[in-house]
């Protein structure tokens, strides 16, 4: 019996090791890098590709802008990009996805919440992509490509735009920083020359976070509670008069 049982066990630790696919990673040195970094865009009502404009590090309140996601490559080696997935976070309380129409002649549609630029401007063309904005607060950009032909290849210091991330500050939005960055799992694969299988770039840093900060909001009312506290009391009933409880919410 014992005998028996024994036989099963190696027969299924030869069928697990055979079937077993094993992760392959490669090292690039520097390591590549991916990014979140906010900026303008424009609508252009006969188009499903935004047009990128200027990088921000501040945005008005009821005001438009895009979390844009892109992979650097600043080693010596060219690094084709084969797949990735990015999961990146954002403030609900601050920021609400954004969406416009186009509509030309052989095509109309909605554009957004996530969008990506046209491939005459550097866009991705001919991948399978499989985004994911429906969850508040969490936007997931993962796209794969088998032909060699549409797998852009990095040289040093070239970057490839992954898509953007179309976003709305929110006109009650209380005024401040806030913070956009990657969460889970994130990675990005490259594969060599005359390869069929890619690999895992190594060692890439995904901790870094991106802060924008937000104008022509809502003062906040836990610094002018502070404030008022320090204050004497004819002082703090001119500022609770100033300050309105119903327009200042707490984040």
């Amino acid at each position: 019996m014992k005998k028996k049982l024994l036989a099963i066990v190696l027969t299924v630790c030869v069928l697990v090791s055979l079937f077993a696919t094993p992760v392959s990673a490669i090292v690039f040195e520097p390591t590549p890098t991916a990014q979140l970094e906010a900026v303008t865009f424009t609508e252009k009502n006969t188009s499903k590709y935004p047009v990128e404009g200027d990088a921000i590090t501040e945005i008005a309140a009821g005001n438009t802008f895009a979390i844009k996601i892109s992979v650097t490559n600043p080693s010596s080696d060219p690094l084709r990009l084969s797949g990735f997935k990015f999961r990146f976070t954002y403030n609900v309380d601050a920021f609400e996805t954004y969406t416009y129409t186009f509509e030309n002649d052989d095509d109309s549609g909605t554009v957004g919440p996530d969008a990506m630029p046209s491939s005459t401007k550097g866009g991705l063309k001919g991948w399978t992509m499989q985004n994911n904005t429906g969850t508040a607060g969490l936007a997931v950009f993962a796209g794969t490509c088998e032909k060699t032909a549409n797998q852009p290849v990095l040289a040093s210091g070239e970057q490839q735009t992954i898509g953007y991330l179309l976003l709305k500050a929110k006109t009650n939005v209380e005024n401040g920083s806030y913070s956009f960055g990657f969460e889970g799992e994130n990675y990005f694969n490259h594969i060599k020359d005359g390869e069929t299988k890619d690999e895992e770039v190594e060692n890439v840093d995904f901790s870094k976070k991106l802060a924008l900060t937000v104008t022509g909001g809502l003062l906040t009312r836990l610094k002018s509670h502070t404030v008022a506290t320090k204050c004497s009391p004819w002082v703090q009933r001119l500022l609770l008069i100033r300050i309105s409880p119903a327009s200042s919410p707490s984040r």
